[in-house]
C-alpha cells in the first residue's frame, strides 16, 4: 500500500494461476527504485539476510533478520548519490514480506519516510518539506506473458512527488 509503481492484476483465473507460479519460481525480474538515508558505498551489493514475520504487542505485521527466518535476496545497485541520501535500484530474487525495507534498514541504509523500519526523525524532517510518503516505487517488471510466453517488459515512472524530491535534493548538492 506504501509503495508506489507497477501492480499485477489478472484478468483471468487461469493467467493468476501461472503468475503465481512464476513469482513462486522466481521467474522474471522485479525493480524498486527506494531512496535512502546515507552514502551507499557499493556500486552493487547482494544482500541475503534471513527475514523473519513477527506481530508486535498492538498487533501489527513486522519482519526482522533472524536466522530463524526465510532466505531473502535482494540485489542492490546505486543509481545515483545526492549528498547525505543514496538513489538505489533494488531487484528482488525473493520476495518476502517488507523484504528491501528490512534489507535496507538492516544494512543501515533506511528508506525515506518509512514508518516501520526507518527514522522518525528523517520522516518528520521529509514531511514538514512536503514528502509524506514512503520513496519506495516498483518502476520496472519483466517477465513473460502469463498465457503467451510473449516477453513483457513493463515500466512505471516515478510519480512527481519523487521526482519533485530527487530534483530538489540535487539542486542542494
Amino acid at each position: 500500500r506504501e509503495t508506489s509503481g507497477l501492480l499485477m492484476i489478472a484478468r483471468t483465473r487461469k493467467a493468476l494461476l501461472a503468475l503465481h507460479d512464476m513469482m513462486r519460481e522466481g521467474v522474471g525480474r522485479k525493480h524498486y527504485q527506494a531512496l535512502v538515508v546515507g552514502d551507499w558505498v557499493n556500486d552493487r551489493q547482494h544482500i541475503r539476510l534471513p527475514l523473519l514475520k513477527y506481530l508486535t504487542a498492538e498487533g501489527e505485521r513486522r519482519v526482522r533478520v533472524d536466522s530463524a527466518g526465510k532466505f531473502a535476496h535482494t540485489i542492490v545497485s546505486l543509481r545515483h548519490r545526492y549528498g547525505h541520501y543514496s538513489l538505489l535500484d533494488a531487484q528482488l530474487r525473493t520476495g518476502r514480506t517488507h523484504q528491501i525495507r528490512v534489507h535496507l534498514s538492516a544494512s543501515g541504509y533506511p528508506i525515506v519516510g518509512d514508518d516501520k523500519y526507518g527514522s522518525d526523525t528523517v520522516r518528520e524532517t521529509f514531511t514538514r518539506q512536503g514528502f509524506g510518503r514512503m520513496f519506495l516505487h516498483a518502476y520496472q517488471l519483466v517477465l513473460p506473458h502469463p498465457i503467451t510466453g510473449e516477453p513483457l517488459n513493463l515500466a512505471a515512472p516515478l510519480p512527481p512527488a519523487c521526482q519533485a524530491l530527487l530534483d530538489k535534493l540535487e539542486q542542494s548538492t
